[in-house]
């Protein structure tokens, strides 16, 4: 059975949550992959396992008993529909197995500059821009 589980709390800066959580539901995931997005706010993660619903709710309320977060679960097949920007959306649901991390979605209005853009297109390339950043761009290369 496919899965969201989402969790609700206070989750800036702090990677090792994250880590943790991931690392708990590689272990009862039936793929390699655990695809995962999150905010300061949310954790967002898709996996499948094999095992039965109360099994894994049971190691979920596990995994999570020392977060103090609140969480849903959530059983579900495609289609999904949802509010999640396109980019997100396809990340998380699509079925390949290529890439199982997720890029951070921050309020980046505040620190753009052209290094931190031209940083960001060397290490990411140019298609992870934001909307916000490639207009910073067009504006600063006339």
């Amino acid at each position: 059975m496919k899965y969201l589980l989402i969790l609700y709390g206070v989750f800036k800066d702090d990677f090792r949550q994250l880590k943790e959580i991931n690392n708990g539901l590689s272990i009862i995931s039936n793929i390699s992959r655990v695809k995962y997005t999150y905010t300061d706010n949310m954790l967002v993660y898709n996996f499948f396992t094999s095992l039965d619903d109360d099994d894994v709710c049971l190691y979920v309320d596990e995994l999570i008993k020392d977060q103090n977060q609140l969480y849903l679960l959530i059983p579900y097949i495609l289609p999904i529909h949802s509010s999640m920007s396109s980019e997100i959306h396809n990340f998380l649901f699509d079925e390949s197995d290529e890439v199982n991390t997720f890029k951070p979605k921050t309020n980046q209005t505040k620190n753009i500059s052209l290094d931190s853009i031209l940083d960001k297109i060397y290490d990411e390339g140019l298609d992870s821009l934001t909307n916000t950043e490639k207009i910073f761009l067009e504006k600063h290369s006339k």
